[in-house]
């Protein structure tokens, strides 16, 4: 019985972690694909040279700016 609880407080604590690791990297979205595309030079126009993972990126930065600016209560 004590071996069954322990491990029911193990994968408690490690479900628990697991949820504020995942809020808090959800809290500045916005601000961390921006840091992502700089890093990896998606630009923010259309440019045939970029790969599909490049561009789809600068379309997925481009629009968490756009909801943000628009619909600031979507990120709560």
């Amino acid at each position: 019985m004590e071996a069954l609880q322990r491990r029911i407080r193990v994968l408690l604590w490690i479900f628990i972690f697991g949820l504020v690791i995942s809020g808090a990297t959800a809290i500045p979205l916005e601000t961390e694909v921006h840091l992502l595309a700089q890093i990896t030079g998606a630009s923010d126009g259309v440019n045939l040279e970029q790969s599909g993972l490049l561009r789809w990126l600068a379309e997925v930065r481009n629009g968490i700016v756009a909801t943000n600016a628009r619909y600031p209560f979507i990120g709560y």
